[in-house]
């Protein structure tokens, strides 16, 4: 049916962009000891406090046959073998556009998904990018080259069978940009050798600027702005769809500040040395963010003008 819909969107000079979700999945298992409560963050940890171990929440029979054996997930599986000595792969952002190492040790390196807990500390840059989002959606391990690689398989799937020419991204500030890092040439290459030169990547940018511009074509973090300078790899998603337009609005509309009402032109000058918006494929500069001005997550606009 999307095959067939993507087809007479092409007859009428239409593209078309479906939503993907690469950070977390259904809510298959809990975390040991909280199958009715909130887990809290872990980090390696040791003894009691290390970091759990999964525990599917259906019976052993309705689950999948896997190569893993029974698994709540076709392609994705967990594994609870604990490494002392293993680390994460790469390094992480936070919200302030700063880096950080793992220095640590300890972990499940053969699972496919993040055994730390709930995310609660959005402003932590290990725990947004590993914790399990509302405590309901089991967050995949991106860091991994293993499920990088069958995400990979599945996007390239996924746009082969539909012939769709671009992805609005979901919550990719809580996904480790090491992920972007080889997904996004992948998908850009493969599309490329069907035709689709400009395949489109928008992340869904509900997250500070710095967080955003760490994940915007090259990428910059905090150290970077106002350089020539980047992240280290190839670009990663094209731009994305940002609230900064809507939150200067806000901010002149409920408070009463009329000098942020003009709020575009604010948005693209206090995020033009942030980002990264020159584009290889084109040899020039193209601003590309898509700038909310009425959202389902935040107050309309109406309301605001009383």
């Amino acid at each position: 049916e999307l095959r067939h819909l993507t087809a007479e969107a092409h007859r009428l000079d239409m593209y078309v962009i479906v939503d993907i979700v690469m950070n977390h999945m259904d809510n298959e298992f809990y975390f040991e000891g909280h199958q009715y409560s909130q887990a809290e963050f872990r980090f390696h940890g040791t003894g009691s406090q290390r970091e759990y171990q999964l525990v599917p929440r259906r019976a052993e029979a309705e689950l999948f046959d896997t190569p893993a054996g029974k698994q709540p997930y076709m392609d994705f599986w967990l594994n609870n073998t604990w490494d002392p000595e293993a680390q994460y792969e790469g390094k992480v952002y936070g919200q302030w556009g700063e880096s950080a190492w793992d220095n640590g040790h300890g972990t499940y390196p053969g699972s496919d998904f993040h055994h730390n807990g709930d995310l609660k500390d959005y402003f932590e840059p290990w725990e947004i990018n590993l914790g399990k989002i509302y405590g309901t959606m089991d967050d995949l391990r991106l860091e991994s080259p293993r499920v990088q690689e069958k995400y990979i398989a599945m996007t390239k799937a996924l746009i082969a069978s539909t012939d769709v020419d671009g992805f609005r991204v979901d919550t990719p500030m809580q996904v480790p940009l090491s992920f972007f890092k080889a997904w996004a040439p992948a998908v850009r290459d493969f599309a490329k050798s069907l035709g689709k030169d400009r395949f489109g990547m928008f992340g869904e940018f509900y997250v500070t600027p710095a967080r955003y511009a760490t994940m915007t074509g090259r990428g910059r973090d905090n150290a970077m702005y106002d350089t020539d300078t980047f992240i280290e790899g190839p670009a990663t998603l094209k731009g994305g769809i940002v609230y900064s337009y809507y939150w200067y609005t806000f901010t002149a509309m409920v408070y009463g500040q009329a000098e942020l009402s003009d709020g575009l032109p604010l948005a693209y000058e206090s995020e033009a040395s942030m980002m990264d918006i020159f584009d290889p494929t084109t040899n020039r500069s193209e601003y590309s963010m898509w700038n909310f001005c009425n959202n389902h997550d935040n107050w309309r606009m109406q309301a605001m003008t009383g």
